[in-house]
């Protein structure tokens, strides 16, 4: 389910232009930090394109349920008792940050 006070944290943490970020208490985080041109970017595309890429690659490398090291973007997403997220973005000096806080159920 989409979060808009996830989306506002996601947005709080996507302006440290940080590759990777610490999460308010209680939540996770999936952030990158991509290279792009601003004025040929539409970053909304990209957002989504890069959130279905860490899906992807991250459900590629995810044989069972057993933890894959490098692979805790993915894990959090898929994380069965994940039931909120909210992303949002900033530019950074040539580069997109993108940042999505995650909740889970109790």
């Amino acid at each position: 389910n989409w979060d808009c006070s996830l989306e506002d944290a996601a947005y709080e943490l996507a302006t440290k232009c940080t590759d990777s970020v610490t999460p308010p208490a209680n939540y996770g985080a999936v952030s990158l930090l991509i290279a792009t041109k601003a004025n040929l970017c539409d970053a909304a595309s990209t957002t989504e394109q890069a959130v279905k890429d860490v899906w992807k690659t991250g459900a590629d490398r995810q044989e069972n349920n057993k933890r894959v090291a490098g692979n805790d973007d993915f894990s959090q997403m898929a994380y069965y008792k994940t039931n909120g997220i909210g992303c949002s973005y900033n530019w950074c000096a040539g580069k997109l940050s993108l940042v999505c806080c995650i909740t889970t159920s109790k």
